[in-house]
């Protein structure tokens, strides 16, 4: 059948497609066909990646809909927040003061008799 089909195409396809024609196949030599069989299949995979394309982007539209939507968050007071800064650094430099104080009344009491005898 291979030889068949190599002399049609050289004698111009008319016996390739009297051939094909009683097999049941398209009237078209099968290069033609194998072209269009590809053809086909690559564009049906390039529809499949735009639609792909076009549902992140109609996604994408939807999130910036709703961040946009949303209500602005409200800014803290100035004052407030420099009244809590003030409030945490007066915290621990009473903290800090109270550990030395500690630190100090346990070492006198435990030191503080020993040279004042000598």
């Amino acid at each position: 059948m291979a030889a068949v089909r190599c002399a049609a195409r050289r004698l111009g396809g008319a016996l390739l497609q009297r051939t094909q024609a009683e097999e049941g196949r398209l009237l078209a030599p099968s290069r033609l066909m194998r072209s269009r069989h590809l053809s086909t299949k690559v564009s049906g995979e390039a529809r499949n990646i735009q639609k792909k394309g076009d549902d992140i982007w109609a996604g994408f539209k939807e999130t910036l809909k709703r961040v946009s939507e949303r209500p602005p968050e409200k800014k803290p007071n100035v004052l407030l927040q420099r009244m809590m800064l003030i409030e945490q650094v007066t915290k621990s430099v009473v903290y800090g003061a109270f550990k030395l104080t500690v630190v100090y009344a346990a070492a006198a009491a435990a030191f503080g008799g020993r040279w004042l005898e000598n």
